[in-house]
């Protein structure tokens, strides 16, 4: 069964995809990988210059795990935190991907707006930040546009929850 705001007129669905798409919000996705395409929820950590996101994944990153270095980059989300998710899992703060380079992100999410997960709470931005400042595979630049947009707006560790699926 779809959500009520599946049925609106798809200017309005749109429209409220656009308006949520703040950082910090958690985002399913069929994501476009070189060797395969997969549903993967991503964190979308800034907006501008370009959207970035940051891809969680249900088990640790071997990869990031063979170093200590790229260890210090990947975060556990626990689901008692994290209304959004379905289980623990871990998110690769070493590595940013942009949006832009997925196909018809926006349609996805506009044809099924429960694709919107929910916002972060402000203590995993803020871990989010000091992952991603740690990586030797993030640009200067990026490593800025993020902090300032995971930072703006944030009110402390006192954070509500916020309710899986809000919005539409």
């Amino acid at each position: 069964m779809g959500r009520l705001g599946d049925h609106f007129p798809e200017e309005v669905r749109r429209q409220y995809v656009t308006g949520s798409m703040v950082p910090g919000q958690v985002l399913r996705l069929r994501w476009v990988f070189p060797d395969k395409t997969k549903e993967k929820r991503v964190l979308l950590v800034c907006t501008e210059p370009e959207p970035l996101v940051l891809i969680m994944n249900s088990k640790p990153s071997e990869y990031l795990r063979r170093d200590p270095e790229r260890r210090q980059c990947e975060l556990h989300l626990s689901k008692a935190d994290h209304d959004f998710l379905d289980h623990d899992s871990f998110l690769n703060c070493f590595q940013v991907h942009s949006l832009g380079d997925q196909p018809d992100t926006e349609d996805q999410i506009a044809k099924s707006t429960a694709r919107l997960m929910g916002v972060c709470p402000d203590a995993t931005k803020r871990r989010v930040v000091s992952a991603v400042a740690k990586s030797v595979a993030i640009s200067p630049a990026q490593k800025r546009a993020i902090a300032a947009a995971l930072l703006s707006g944030s009110v402390g560790e006192g954070d509500p929850k916020p309710a899986r699926g809000s919005g539409m």
